[in-house]
């Protein structure tokens, strides 16, 4: 996935757990630490069609394992993206083939 992303022009950053960010769940404290937040200097097309902005958090899972926890993924990035202003994208293995592939192809 890191490698599709840094085929960007675009890209200035890509740092690996940025942020670790405190939320309460079922009366429970839980913190959610990012797979990596990634900074642009404008959003490719590609890129902003699977809600990335100029600054994006970004969970990369394998597509069945997110969808197993896809509701406390939910609840994570909700948290995340309240308490930094900025959006959290999911990026699974399937989406790692078409990022790879419009890199690639410049699209």
């Amino acid at each position: 996935m890191i490698d599709a992303l840094t085929g960007y022009s675009e890209l200035i950053r890509v740092a690996s757990q940025p942020v670790t960010v405190t939320y309460r769940e079922d009366g429970k404290a839980r913190s959610y630490t990012p797979d990596f937040m990634v900074r642009l200097h404008s959003v490719p097309f590609a890129l902003a069609e699977l809600g990335f902005g100029s600054r994006t958090y970004v969970e990369v899972k394998p597509y069945f394992e997110a969808l197993k926890i896809r509701d406390r993924l939910s609840r994570r990035f909700a948290a995340l993206s309240e308490a930094t202003g900025h959006p959290v994208v999911l990026i699974t293995d399937l989406d790692s083939l078409v990022l790879d592939r419009q890199v690639r192809h410049g699209t």
